[in-house]
């Protein structure tokens, strides 16, 4: 069915992008359940939203990758879902992560740091992907006929 690039492939976007939603998660539960002396409950419902929009991107990201494999989703429209998870996960929770250790006293948490490390694992993950999508773009249309890439 797959060849051994092709499992690599969607194996490694889903891997990285759960690994992500799992710590986004354990982040979210972490300021949730934190009963230290600073108020940090306003990024509760954010850190909610965004933990919320990371696992629909995984979900998003687990079909495309296995329609990409089969030619249904094109290299390009995987671009643009790996972009979007970019944008719309992962910026917004290390940006969310930041304000919330910076309000706290004290070091920040082992659940941010992971959080934050796992973040920017999957950001430079995504946009490798996305070059190998347009290194495959360009290859496969060397005469500037990606029309329908």
């Amino acid at each position: 069915m797959f060849t051994k690039k092709q499992l690599s492939e969607v194996t490694e976007a889903i891997y990285t992008t759960a690994a992500d939603v799992v710590t986004d998660w354990a982040y979210y539960m972490s300021v949730r359940d934190y009963e230290g002396p600073d108020d940090i409950s306003m990024a509760e419902i954010p850190l909610l939203i965004f933990a919320i929009v990371s696992t629909l991107m995984l979900v998003a990201i687990t079909i495309a990758a296995i329609l990409n494999q089969f030619g249904k989703v094109t290299d390009r429209q995987m671009q643009i879902i790996l972009a979007v998870e970019i944008l719309v996960a992962d910026v917004p929770q290390m940006i969310i992560t930041g304000l919330v250790e910076a309000k706290k006293s004290g070091s920040i948490s082992q659940a941010a740091l992971i959080s934050i490390a796992t973040s920017v694992y999957n950001v430079f993950h995504d946009a490798l992907s996305m070059l190998r999508k347009q290194e495959d773009i360009e290859v496969e249309s060397p005469s500037g006929d990606e029309e329908n890439k």
